[in-house]
């Protein structure tokens, strides 16, 4: 039987977590006309994540998976994700991080439903935010949710998504969409399925639901700390930059990146405090995405220039806000 759908999952040391995201896929309702695996790219891991795979596999009988190293050594999330996207077998790919879940047993049926009636080239979703135990965060949910969006023009699409397909466990893509040569120029931003997404986008039928099909775990990894908020914002911002190469509209890229640089100043104290050194090359691709913008001149550009010491003063400004910014 062919496979309709892959899910994809990239790991580096997941072993405490990823049981429960392998537990969350495999009871998952289907009907018998459509099929699954599970690919697992191993990103040189240290951890006995792999024999937690195998052996829970085992005790369930589950056969139809693959588990493959990460093919360039380069020991960062990109490289996992590639490796995926070049290896999956079925007519989509639903990217999974080792630490999330689908949030309940029919997930995959609706995913299921809106292939069959609209064969879209990506699917993006909403999410739950978890705790490490998976207790949702209801504090953490967003006060403006989407609308439901089944359209074939791209930045509409890309204007309503509302950054979900900047969540990896977001993002189901359909095969054969997007040459792999053009994701290699997004390589080493770390944030390879944004590319992947916004290209499979392209050309095609778009689907945004606001389904909480995934919980997100939040705060039991190096996310948000040593200048990732700042980093990986500013290389989305970047992808996004480079999208007006690839036909989206040129207003709808501007507004998906400001949603970015609403905060860039919090993250630029933030990133100053946990010691990030900023390089002239770092300057320059701030200048390049966030030029437009006026407050850029007026203030997020002074931050950048200020020493890291000098930065620090703004916790005795912004004591309350500031502690509170940088434990979310």
């Amino acid at each position: 039987m062919a496979i309709n759908l892959t899910f994809g999952i990239p790991t580096y040391n997941g072993s405490k977590t990823i049981l429960d995201t392998l537990k969350s896929i495999c009871t998952q309702q289907v009907n018998d006309s459509f099929s699954f695996d599970i690919l697992i790219s191993n990103n040189n891991s240290t951890d006995d994540v792999i024999d937690v795979c195998h052996k829970y596999f085992q005790s369930i009988n589950f056969t139809d998976y693959l588990i493959i190293n990460n093919e360039f050594y380069d020991n960062t999330v990109d490289g996992n994700i590639l490796n995926l996207y070049r290896n999956f077998s079925g007519e989509y790919l639903w990217f999974i991080s080792d630490d999330d879940t689908l949030s309940t047993d029919e997930s995959l049926l609706l995913i299921i439903n809106i292939i069959k009636c609209h064969s879209p080239n990506i699917i993006t979703c909403n999410y739950n935010e978890c705790d490490f135990d998976l207790k949702i965060l209801k504090k953490r949910f967003r006060k403006k949710e989407i609308i439901d969006t089944y359209s074939d023009n791209k930045s509409e699409w890309l204007l309503n998504s509302q950054f979900y397909f900047g969540l990896i466990s977001s993002l189901i893509v359909k095969r054969n969409l997007v040459d792999i040569n053009q994701i290699f120029k997004f390589y080493g931003l770390l944030s390879l399925h944004i590319p992947i997404a916004l290209l499979s986008a392209a050309n095609g039928q778009t689907v945004c639901i606001n389904n909480r099909l995934i919980n997100l775990r939040t705060g039991n990894t190096t996310w948000g700390k040593n200048g990732s908020f700042l980093i990986n914002f500013l290389h989305i911002s970047l992808i996004l930059h480079k999208m007006k190469d690839y036909n989206y509209d040129s207003n709808a890229i501007t507004k998906t990146i400001k949603i970015n640089f609403k905060d860039n100043w919090k993250n630029i104290i933030k990133a100053k405090n946990e010691g990030l050194h900023f390089t002239s090359e770092l300057m320059f691709e701030e200048f390049i995405v966030y030029k437009k913008f006026i407050r850029f001149w007026f203030l997020d550009i002074y931050l950048l220039f200020l020493p890291n010491k000098i930065i620090s003063f703004f916790k005795i400004f912004y004591k309350t806000k500031y502690k509170n910014f940088i434990n979310t």
